[in-house]
């Protein structure tokens, strides 16, 4: 599963999601269920094991909207990432990896032919509950790159220090976005991404 990915693993983990916008992109258009880096080893959206719980267990009487419901239902696999900054989050997922839910396959055993046989489930978390669509929304701020590739480079030359310059971009990222759509603050995640700007190193 790793073996085209990067070094250490974990951060290649946190960093492969589905719908990468800029703000300016952003409207009635967008949506942040679309095709992901790699949908293998790193789901994007996740059917819980609760929901499958109540999907699996035949319905009292004619109303079965709750499992309907249940089945549609998609969580964020990487809900458990705390905060809205990506270089944090891609920190504590190097800690944290073993944490997140692992995909196995269940087996639909109501025996009434309105599920698949078989469903895709998340295991149980290991981390404190989170919202379902925590990380949901994933902003790449280029202005970000600037303090973040120069401090890579020993290049800096700011008076401020150009992490905390790189937070301040991605805090103010975050906050148009949560204001352009309504969105809670915690289901998005922000910050610049090199594999996201192929281009950055030219003049």
């Amino acid at each position: 599963m790793t073996r085209w990915m990067a070094a250490p693993w974990q951060c290649d983990t946190a960093s492969c999601r589905s719908g990468y916008e800029v703000r300016a992109g952003l409207g009635p258009r967008y949506s942040p269920y679309v095709p992901t880096f790699w949908p293998a080893p790193m789901p994007n959206h996740v059917l819980k094991k609760a929901d499958f719980t109540t999907v699996n267990t035949a319905p009292t009487g004619s109303d079965d909207s709750a499992r309907e419901r249940a089945f549609e239902h998609r969580a964020v696999w990487l809900r458990g990432l705390e905060g809205t900054d990506f270089n944090k989050q891609r920190r504590q997922m190097i800690d944290d990896w073993y944490k997140f839910g692992v995909v196995e396959t269940h087996e639909y055993t109501v025996g009434d032919g309105k599920f698949p046989r078989h469903i895709q489930v998340e295991s149980e978390p290991g981390y404190p509950p989170a919202p379902d669509l925590a990380n949901l929304v994933n902003i790449q701020v280029p202005e970000a790159g600037v303090p973040q590739l120069a401090a890579a480079a020993d290049a800096w030359s700011g008076s401020i220090p150009a992490e905390s310059v790189e937070a301040d971009l991605v805090q103010q990222a975050v906050q148009e976005v949560k204001e352009a759509t309504g969105r809670d603050e915690a289901e998005i995640a922000a910050g610049y991404l090199e594999k996201l700007d192929p281009f950055h190193g030219a003049q």
